[in-house]
Formats: structure tokens, C-alpha cells, sequence
């Protein structure tokens, strides 16, 4: 599994969505204050390293819409089978995980005013049946 994309939304000096795409080599070339190491934090927000925590100054300050910064990696040369239990198999397609590309794309969204209020979100295509457009939001009587 290979990072394809990298997408930032609100993430500091990064207004707006801004799409960063990779390749087998990708380099960061730039002035001082551009937002290089930027990227790099983000990356090890998303892969939750040690070192690399969201904080509050890190939302877009120039932004309208600072009470969301979201972080979306896209992912590609995917496997082709997964074990998701001790012998069950399956395919990221099987469970509709896969975007428009048939790439793995995960959003980490932070939002509101705390460091927990994250949402980890698949961006997937996903069938749908007219009349079922409702059924998560039905209550049992």
C-alpha cells in the first residue's frame, strides 16, 4: 500500500483544501515558511506518531471556517486480500471501501474547540437502493 495523495483542509498556513499528490519520489522544495514541515506534521498527525500532536494552533487562523481542519491520505497498490478475523477474508472492495479510483481514501476531521473531537471517516462509493436512502436513520418502533 502506497501513499498517493495527501489532502489538507484548514491545516495551518494550508487555507482551503490543497491536494498533495506523491510519487515513488516526492520532494518538498521551497522558502522558509512555505509550509514544507507543515506536510511532514500533518503526515505524522494522520499516522499518529509519538511526536506529532493536533493542537488548537494549528487550525487555519485566515480561514472562515477554522472550526474544521480535516487530513485525508489516499492510498494505492492496495492488497488485494485482507484477514479481518483469524481466517475470514475479504477485499477492501468486497466491503465498499474503495473511492471513485478504487483507492483507500480515510479523512481524520478535527473539530470543535478539544483535542478528542476526531472523526475518522472512509471516503467510499457505496450502492444505493432508492427506498433504502433512509434506513440508518429509522428507529425501531
Amino acid at each position: 500500500m502506497k501513499l498517493k495523495t495527501l489532502k489538507l483542509y484548514n491545516f495551518r498556513s494550508y487555507q482551503g483544501e490543497i491536494i498533495i499528490p506523491f510519487d515513488d519520489l516526492t520532494t518538498l522544495v521551497g522558502r522558509n515558511d512555505v509550509g514544507k514541515s507543515s506536510i511532514l506534521d500533518a503526515l505524522g498527525i494522520f499516522f499518529e506518531h509519538p511526536l506529532c500532536k493536533f493542537e488548537q494552533a494549528d487550525r487555519c487562523v485566515s480561514s472562515e471556517d477554522c472550526s474544521k481542519v480535516r487530513i485525508g491520505c489516499i492510498f494505492n497498490d492496495l492488497p488485494s486480500e485482507l484477514i479481518i478475523d483469524a481466517n475470514a477474508k475479504t477485499r477492501l472492495a468486497d466491503e465498499f471501501l474503495l473511492n471513485e479510483d478504487n483507492d483507500l481514501e480515510i479523512h481524520k476531521i478535527f473539530k470543535g474547540t478539544t483535542k478528542a473531537s476526531i472523526d475518522v471517516v472512509a471516503i467510499a462509493k457505496h450502492p444505493t437502493a432508492e427506498n433504502a436512502k433512509d434506513l440508518l436513520l429509522k428507529k425501531k418502533p
